[in-house]
């Protein structure tokens, strides 16, 4: 018999008894993603994120924070609850019917297509950073593009500003230690800007951004190459080149890039 235990009451009355018929009969399920600690399934209109091992994440308040702050958010994936089966832990959402942006690098958008996206993905962040959220893991696989709206789907690496014990996991090895609490903040701030801009320029530019067999040789390179979108398009090359400003002091934040949409 399966243990159902239904953990949070974000789910409502519609989902409950189809979730949990979906786990029962979950060779139904098909696989559509694979992270470092999970595996997402679909089932017809729903995205099960089964997590296989317990790490500390606040995907799933996060997720919940941007529902009851704006439930009809469009640019970041819809949460609908949370539950254990056997110990195991479920996360569902609604699943978007599209494309990641790492499967579009051969696709040719027109000048408007990449206006919309920049002004989608942006308007998404700078709904996050005004709530305190730092997403840490921007890249073209965790952006889903589909008919009408750009999204972010990944939160699996996402914390509050005010989690000092959430901020350096995972990505921390690559923040010294020494800054302040608010300098780190400002740094992942930053940063979430920085990974939005590579994930544009290696879609819009057709090719990767840097190549490196190693986090160091990387790191080498971020530090001291030159790079300049090459779209063509004098507006789209300059806010993408604003978002990769190596200083990350001087880099423009998801507010400001978007008023550089409006210029």
């Amino acid at each position: 018999m399966v243990d159902v235990e239904v953990m949070k009451d974000m789910l409502t009355d519609k989902y409950k008894e189809e979730i949990i018929n979906s786990v029962k009969n979950s060779k139904n399920w098909i696989q559509i993603g694979k992270g470092a600690f999970s595996i997402v399934y679909r089932d017809r209109d729903l995205a099960i994120k089964k997590i296989m091992i317990d790490y500390p994440s606040s995907e799933e308040t996060i997720l919940k924070y941007i529902r009851k702050k704006k439930k009809s958010e469009p640019y970041c994936l819809q949460y609908i609850g949370t539950f254990k089966i056997d110990y195991t832990t479920y996360l569902v959402t609604h699943y978007i019917e599209g494309t990641t942006l790492n499967k579009l690098r051969s696709h040719t958008f027109s000048a408007l297509e990449m206006i919309k996206i920049i002004r989608h993905l942006i308007t998404g962040l700078a709904f996050l950073h005004k709530n305190k959220i730092l997403h840490r893991d921007i890249k073209p696989e965790n952006i889903i593009l589909d008919n009408v709206t750009a999204k972010f789907i990944d939160f699996g690496y996402a914390c509050f500003s005010y989690e000092s014990d959430k901020l350096l996991n995972f990505v921390g090895s690559y923040v010294d230690e020494k800054y302040s609490h608010s300098e780190i903040i400002n740094i992942i701030l930053a940063g979430d800007i920085w990974s939005l801009g590579v994930s544009l320029y290696e879609t819009f530019n057709k090719k990767l951004l840097f190549t490196a067999n190693s986090i160091e040789k990387l790191l080498h390179m971020v530090k001291t190459t030159s790079v300049k979108s090459e779209t063509k398009n004098e507006k789209i090359d300059s806010i993408i080149n604003a978002m990769l400003e190596s200083d990350y002091k001087k880099r423009k934040s998801a507010k400001e890039i978007m008023l550089l949409l409006e210029d």
